[in-house]
């Protein structure tokens, strides 16, 4: 079984605005184990949404290498990058992004519809990952009807529900008052607790601390690591 899920090596990103040159990652480097519960922090521009985004395989880097789950990135094509977003990696937002036309369970359901399960199964796994999160009383409700926290709990179901090899979590409490917070943290270090692996993004020292390893980027070079509350020491 391999160890690694993330394997990045010397990762370069420049973005060009007219004639205009703007490198944001220089060099990166970061490998990320299973069962690792990695927080990124650093300032607005430092280049963490931009790591965040080619770990996602929602961008490409210009330089370097990129291997997830013992597979090259470089050498996946379209099909298949849309494969691994929809099926292997858990994204979950600021905003929430749920789809107001559609119930909580339909919004959980969603990624497995494109990957082609029945309905029967669809609604099944969705009903499992709404009681994970202390939501199956709710599955008939639209988003309009929740809680900023409860939409976050709803989005956590969504991005457990394909048992994903990572999930990545890009200021998931940045919207939410600090018991709502501490009360979707505590949902993140449960599914550490079960195996899984998370890659968080935020500015919030407080939240940062919760991880088992905490990496500060910085004008787009990690610049130093410590570990956290979660390192198992």
């Amino acid at each position: 079984m391999l160890e690694n899920v993330i394997e990045i090596n010397d990762l370069y990103r420049t973005y060009h605005i007219g004639k205009v040159e703007v490198p944001v990652l220089k060099g990166v480097n970061l490998t990320i184990k299973k069962n690792d519960y990695v927080v990124l922090k650093g300032p607005s521009g430092s280049g963490k949404s931009t790591l965040m985004h080619i770990i996602g395989c929602l961008d490409r880097p210009d330089k370097g290498s990129y291997i997830f789950d013992g597979h090259p990135v470089a050498d996946l094509s379209d099909h298949e990058l849309a494969v691994i977003r929809g099926g292997k990696i858990g994204f979950i937002f600021q905003t929430f992004n749920l789809i107001p036309r559609l119930s909580i369970v339909k919004n959980v359901e969603l990624p497995l519809f494109y990957l082609g399960y029945s309905k029967g199964e669809r609604r099944d796994l969705a009903r499992e990952a709404l009681d994970q999160v202390g939501l199956s009383h709710r599955l008939a409700h639209s988003p309009s009807e929740l809680s900023g926290g409860e939409k976050q709990r709803v989005s956590i179901a969504r991005a457990i529900i394909t048992r994903p090899s990572i999930i990545l979590a890009d200021e998931p409490t940045g919207n939410l008052d600090s018991k709502t917070g501490e009360e979707i943290l505590k949902i993140f270090d449960r599914i550490i607790q079960d195996g899984g692996t998370i890659l968080l993004v935020t500015h919030d020292p407080k939240v940062a601390q919760r991880g088992s390893r905490i990496i500060a980027i910085l004008d787009g070079e990690i610049v130093e690591e410590e570990v956290g509350v979660k390192n198992g020491s």
